[in-house]
């Protein structure tokens, strides 16, 4: 008998006969006394009070997390507030998650941790938490970690299991997905790969029709017997399509017949009005995927999950079994493929950082238009932090700071200095990545690219006649060469598109990663476009622009900023050197998709009519005519 009072089920763990494991699922230990707990807990189900009252009132030691993900975002609760709970209860916490490691090597790292010092040190129990993901089973992770501290301590542990409610058994698993075919088709794609991957089994057109299938007796045969969620894919196209229309009214009839709650789940990817959707689906809650995609996606796997979706393991090999190569719609092929990051690696950083008092001046008094928001300049306890010295700063025109110190960054960044004592680890680190990225986009700026006004983080873009012709010549990865121009005009609606950038230090990889845009101007510089008007523009003309377009654009915007070398020169000073690889970080797949696209006639290489491109560089937009009156 246990030692303490517990609320459980009335039923006892009939999953095995390991010893160890007493009850399943309970609510929380009451009054523990002698007895040590391992405490495994999935976070499915798991909201911010439960979270609290779980450490509040189990008085654990040790917070053990193997999730693959390891996440805390229950309610209003983020990962820093999370940390500070476990830091205010005195509770240990360890990510020793699956993602790269065996259960073997967790145990063997637990065992590193020093647990029977917990378990002597604190009391004669100890109580631990063991985060852990559904699957692979939870309750196989909680025995084990069981059976390992009972071999390793004195102590006389239990293993308590706390995880989802069994689903129904049911020969329902497929997510169906109605769409209209071939508008939405992009879009399903996408949706189906990322369900693909989290594990979900996913029934589409797109995937599962082969040429000669009726196409009506297989889709109804889906929706009565395999969905166990039927999306529908709402835009404009998809409610004039009678086979769509067709789709829903089956899958309600399902829906209400056989009290299936929650069958059907409307998602809304683009302008389509609410006054569109037909009335049996317009009183249902739709997903809004129109404000992006990946919103959208998070929001409809809070729904699956919530609702307790069955999902397998999301592995690559079944992704391939289900988008077989013999689909006309389907690119994914079995062979390697070397794909082109958006990261740039530091090749060098300054080894010291100034501390300087004052206040910061730039430019002459009134000249706005010389004044950069953004200056090499981080604050920091009263006063200012930079890579450059006070004197250096004198030399681009910032005056007002005094000397007050010089620290090396590993000090700095080590919490060893007095500027950074008292810091937690996480607070060290977003303060040197708060000043390596003021000097990334001061030095951008120096280059002669300009400020989108109000925009956090900064976006930066290039001016019409910044660079010659406006147009670079690079290298591809295929080893060819090309020509991009990053700077574009329409004279029939007299707007510019320039190439933009929001640039951000990666601290975890050492590396910046760039995020390209397309900014519009009336002037070709400073003139920028309405916000509303801005994003309808970006969402017309860019729709047809494609991964091969935006890899050549990132790698001219590169070879230009490293004026054809090697590295990107960031500065150069006191403090030592700030330099990037002008060439991207590249990752090999085991995998690759063959891209049947449409040209845009927007591609210009070495041997295209330039010309023609410059003088009708927004044809792409749609006739919309009104987004530009």
């Amino acid at each position: 008998m246990a030692t303490f009072l517990r609320l459980v089920h009335d039923r006892p763990d009939s999953s095995g006969p390991d010893s160890l494991t007493r009850y399943e699922p309970v609510q929380a230990s009451l009054l523990a006394d002698a007895v040590s707990t391992v405490f495994v807990c999935t976070t499915e189900e798991l909201d911010e009070r439960g979270f609290v009252e779980l450490f509040t009132s189990l008085h654990a030691t040790l917070a053990l997390d193997l999730r693959m993900t390891p996440r805390f975002d229950f309610g209003t609760l983020n990962r820093r507030r999370a940390l500070a709970l476990f830091e205010g209860l005195s509770i240990r916490y360890l990510d020793l998650g699956l993602k790269s490691a065996t259960m073997e090597a967790c145990l063997t790292a637990l065992d590193a941790v020093g647990v029977d010092h917990l378990t002597t040190t604190h009391s004669s129990h100890s109580n631990i938490v063991v985060f852990a993901d559904a699957d692979p089973d939870y309750r196989e992770v909680g025995r084990a970690v069981g059976r390992h501290l009972k071999g390793k301590t004195s102590s006389d542990w239990e293993v308590v299991l706390r995880g989802p409610t069994e689903p129904p058994k049911s020969s329902r698993r497929a997510i169906f997905i109605s769409h209209a075919n071939p508008e939405d088709n992009a879009f399903v794609l996408w949706l189906q790969a990322q369900l693909q991957r989290l594990g979900y089994e996913v029934w589409s057109d797109l995937s599962r029709l082969r040429a000669g299938e009726v196409f009506w007796d297989s889709i109804e045969t889906a929706i009565r017997n395999d969905a166990i969620r039927v999306v529908v894919v709402v835009s404009e196209a998809s409610m004039r399509k009678d086979g769509v229309l067709d789709e829903i009214a089956l899958a309600v009839s399902v829906e209400r017949s056989e009290r299936l709650s929650g069958f059907v789940i409307p998602v809304k990817i683009d302008k389509a009005p609410f006054a569109s959707l037909r009335a049996n689906i317009a009183r249902k809650n739709t997903l809004d995927f129109s404000g992006g995609w990946g919103k959208g996606l998070a929001a409809l796997v809070g729904t699956l999950r919530r609702d307790a979706i069955p999902r397998g393991s999301g592995r690559l090999d079944e992704m391939l079994q289900l988008l077989k190569p013999d689909s006309t719609t389907t690119a994914l092929r079995a062979r390697p493929e070397l794909l082109t990051s958006n990261r740039l690696s530091v090749v060098s950083a300054p080894g010291k950082l100034f501390f300087m008092a004052g206040k910061p001046t730039y430019g002459a008094v009134g000249d706005e238009e010389s004044t950069p928001r953004l200056l090499p300049l981080t604050p920091h306890r009263g006063g200012w932090i930079s890579y450059y010295s006070a004197a250096e700063l004198r030399t681009f025109g910032i005056e007002g700071l005094q000397a007050q110190s010089a620290v090396a960054a590993d000090e700095l960044r080590s919490g060893n200095v007095s500027l950074t004592s008292g810091l937690r680890v996480g607070e060290r680190e977003r303060l040197m990545t708060r000043i390596f990225n003021s000097h990334l986009n001061f030095s951008l700026l120096g280059r002669g690219l300009l400020p989108l006004a109000d925009s956090l983080p900064p976006t930066l873009y290039v001016p019409s006649q910044l660079i010659d012709k406006d147009q670079v010549s690079f290298v591809d990865t295929d080893g060819r060469a090309h020509r991009r121009i990053l700077v574009g005009r329409s004279e029939r609606r007299q707007l510019f598109w320039h190439l933009g950038l929001t640039a951000k230090y990666l601290a975890d990889a050492n590396c910046v990663q760039l995020r390209l845009r397309v900014i519009f101007t009336s002037d070709g510089s400073r003139a920028t476009i309405s916000g509303d008007r801005m994003k309808d523009a970006r969402r017309s003309f860019c729709k047809n622009w494609w991964n091969d377009r935006w890899r050549s654009l990132e790698l001219a915007l590169t070879t230009w900023l490293a004026d054809g070398s090697e590295e990107i020169q960031l500065l150069s000073g006191d403090a030592g050197r700030l330099a990037l690889s002008s060439k991207p970080q590249q990752f090999s797949m085991p995998v690759s998709i063959e891209e049947v696209q449409p040209t845009s006639g927007n591609d210009v290489d070495v041997d295209d009519g330039i010309e023609t491109f410059l003088a009708d560089g927004l044809d792409d937009l749609d006739d919309e005519e009104a987004d530009f009156q």
